[in-house]
């Protein structure tokens, strides 16, 4: 079956009464963490006035099945059907899960998106992938379901810590290296300490986000790219599941970009300057820093990674002409010299 998305993105929060206005719900539902609840759901209300609130612990270790059924058992309690609505208003976690939840609850109810942290403005709430972590395996369990609407509201980000906006930023990141080095330099520029046309770059990161998805909606190709840093990122982020230690997803990710640049240096001849200004980004905003892990504990941790095939490490790797590539195949011990060299 081929899969096709729309990528309905609006960044204009009116749009939600629109939507709401045009469509028969019988319920709508609106699942929030404790901050988004506090910070975010008084402004919602300014367009919506009856809903039902289901709120949930924030962070990645509720990422999870638990949490998963205490949203169906609540949906369930309070009579949702096929006819429902469910708004995800918050980061990664809130998306991702909520999106998942809404994909299976009775074959699938209607869900909007609303991201409330760079991150998952740029990145989780775009392209239709859901996931929840399982079996302490980070988005081990997910669906691809797209949301009818995603509403982009940069104004939301004043609600957030410079580190977390730092974290979503290196998703940004990643879209220069793979798609537009002028886009990445151009961010390089950027400073955390004044105010900054966060629209501007939200959308520009959006766009090749977005050219890359609809032209493989079911990641059987070029949509792969996209997975730049993640494999050790995600492996990361899995250890630290375990751990009483916090790990932003950025930090996991910017980490793991500099180790897929080591390798693309040594495996295909690319620019040193990009794991350069890497590492000079890394300094500056102390992310991906004296992080303290088990290296052989990593390589296991990537074997259970769905985008490798069986006992091969697939990587996405920047070549000497800046294109980006997937399946690359590496070795452990290639992977190992990485985060030798990368953890010096």
């Amino acid at each position: 079956m081929t899969m096709q998305l729309h990528l309905n993105i609006k960044f204009d929060i009116n749009e939600l009464k629109l939507f709401i206005e045009q469509n028969n719900f019988d319920k709508i539902f609106i699942l929030t963490d404790e901050n988004t609840s506090l910070h975010c759901l008084p402004i919602i209300k300014n367009f919506i006035t009856e809903f039902y609130e289901i709120k949930i612990k924030s962070g990645e270790a509720n990422k999870n099945l638990d949490t998963c059924k205490y949203i169906w058992e609540e949906l369930f309690k309070q009579n949702a059907s096929r006819q429902s609505l469910l708004i995800n208003l918050g980061g990664g976690v809130i998306t991702d899960m909520g999106a998942f939840i809404a994909s299976v609850f009775k074959r699938g109810i209607s869900c909007i998106n609303i991201p409330t942290s760079l991150l998952s403005m740029v990145d989780a709430s775009v392209g239709a992938k859901t996931g929840i972590d399982f079996f302490g395996i980070k988005n081990s369990l997910g669906t691809f379901y797209e949301a009818k609407m995603t509403i982009i509201d940069s104004s939301f980000l004043d609600t957030l810590p410079k580190r977390h906006i730092q974290s979503g930023f290196v998703e940004m990141l990643k879209h220069g290296i793979i798609a537009d080095l002028f886009y990445f330099k151009q961010l390089l520029q950027i400073s955390f300490d004044e105010q900054n046309d966060w629209n501007r770059y939200i959308k520009k990161s959006i766009e090749i986000k977005s050219k890359i998805v609809l032209e493989d909606p079911a990641e059987k190709g070029i949509r792969k790219i996209l997975n730049f840093g993640h494999s050790v990122g995600h492996a990361l982020e899995s250890y630290f599941l375990n751990t009483d230690k916090t790990l932003y997803h950025g930090e996991a990710i910017l980490y793991g970009m500099k180790v897929a640049m080591h390798l693309s240096i040594i495996k295909n001849n690319a620019d040193k300057n990009i794991l350069a200004e890497l590492e000079i980004f890394s300094e500056k905003t102390n992310l991906a820093k004296k992080l303290a892990f088990d290296k052989n504990e990593i390589i296991q941790l990537l074997t259970q990674d769905k985008k490798n095939n069986n006992d091969e490490f697939l990587f996405v790797l920047i070549n000497e002409d800046n294109q980006a590539e997937y399946d690359r195949r590496c070795t452990k011990e290639e992977i190992l010299n990485a985060l030798n060299t990368i953890h010096a």
